[in-house]
């Protein structure tokens, strides 16, 4: 990826038709394909989280004038509405200021060793060169973001940035705003069930339009096309329960933090235009959710700083049981196991607890511990009565 003031309209669209040719089928296309479309337009980006919202402000900046940006959805903004915005963006601006060091080869050496070596090598280095990039965009769309940097777990430097907001809301709303402003045009209740096809070429897509996704009824089709291609920013599939199943049929039993809308059927028209997925079968695990706590709220955003300042600990125990620095993936399996260790009467859930000092600047502390997701216990003692922990144990 080359940083955005380098791109040019041409070849935005030249990287835009090889996508459309990598997407194609090598089939003929359906007679269906060939109808007329009932509108066109120069791009067409489906979905609208920070991958949607990325790439139609790298479009606008290429020149590309008529873009149209798809959600099915009610509101706009997708999972990345939900999360905590953090940001983790190695040598950007708040780093250098502080004098923290870091490298892009460090950077690389963290995702290596959280993805277990699976990553692929030149797409994390790019990410590693090109992600500081991202902050021209969000000082031009308005974008608050505090003044300190942290570190979370599996990172070696303190490299994340965080919004004012404490919330991936704080991120997503000023560029939305700024895109519209400059004449993006956004559509929601629009569900993409289809890529449309020409020799070879991915040349719009089949929509259902006035989508209600709570029963899956909608008014009509209508058929969009895109002179320059389509861009698929649609996300993952963590609700998705039946298509989970065929992957990694035990992952279904877990509960998702992800947004009602994060289904597979945008994935399900990848493959049937004949792309290759990669690792369908690995799923990223969050560490930091709460039973108390439906989907990811403060709770779950706190939860990262009682990490970092605090211990985990196995109630049947009261010893701790993983390092609470290690990547998400270490974390959540250690975390599987110890919840493995339920009885049919009670389940044995993680327990994570830190200092006072801690709820003094750790976003969503306030509102988790409002919202009754965080609790507080004066003594250690009280701490292990209320999770039924070895006390002894707890207090070595």
């Amino acid at each position: 990826m080359k940083p955005l003031s380098s791109f040019s309209r041409r070849n935005f669209l030249r990287t835009l038709a090889v996508t459309g040719l990598a997407s194609g089928s090598a089939f003929a296309a359906p007679a269906s394909n060939l109808q007329p479309f009932n509108e066109i337009h120069d791009l067409v980006i489906v979905g609208s989280g920070f991958a949607g919202l990325s790439a139609a402000y790298a479009a606008l900046k290429a020149g590309v004038k008529d873009i149209l940006l798809l959600d099915k959805m009610e509101a706009f903004g997708g999972n990345s509405c939900l999360c905590g915005g953090l940001m983790s963006v190695p040598l950007n601006p708040k780093q250098q200021k502080q004098g923290i060091k870091d490298s892009v080869d460090l950077i690389v050496a963290d995702m290596t060793k959280a993805g277990r070596g699976f990553n692929h090598p030149d797409l994390a280095k790019k990410f590693a060169e090109n992600a500081v990039n991202i902050c021209p965009m969000l000082d031009e769309c308005g974008v608050q973001l505090m003044d300190k940097v942290i570190r979370l777990g599996g990172h070696s430097a303190p490299r994340t940035m965080v919004p004012k907001a404490a919330s991936g809301g704080g991120i997503v709303v000023p560029i939305h705003n700024w895109l519209k402003k400059n004449g993006v045009q956004f559509r929601n209740r629009s569900q993409v069930i289809d890529l449309l096809m020409q020799d070879g070429k991915v040349t719009g897509v089949l929509i259902n339009c006035d989508y209600n996704w709570k029963d899956g009824t909608s008014k009509k089709e209508q058929r969009i096309g895109s002179r320059g291609g389509v861009v698929i920013a649609t996300g993952g599939w963590g609700q998705d329960k039946d298509f989970i199943k065929t992957t990694m049929p035990v992952y279904s039993l877990l509960e998702c933090t992800s947004q009602p809308g994060a289904t597979a059927e945008m994935l399900k028209a990848l493959l049937k235009s004949g792309c290759l997925p990669s690792m369908l079968d690995m799923y990223q695990l969050g560490p930091w959710a709460s039973p108390d706590e439906k989907g990811a709220g403060p709770g779950s955003f706190f939860a990262d700083y009682a990490f970092a300042e605090g211990m985990a600990v196995n109630p049947k125990t009261g010893r701790r049981f993983m390092n609470e620095l290690a990547d998400r993936r270490t974390r959540a399996d250690t975390e599987l196991n110890v919840l493995s260790e339920s009885t049919p009467d009670k389940i044995n859930y993680p327990v994570v607890f830190c200092g006072e000092k801690t709820t003094e600047h750790a976003e969503g502390f306030q509102a988790a511990y409002r919202d009754k997701t965080v609790f507080r216990y004066e003594t250690l003692a009280d701490l292990a009565k209320a999770y039924d922990i070895p006390l002894k144990a707890l207090q070595q």
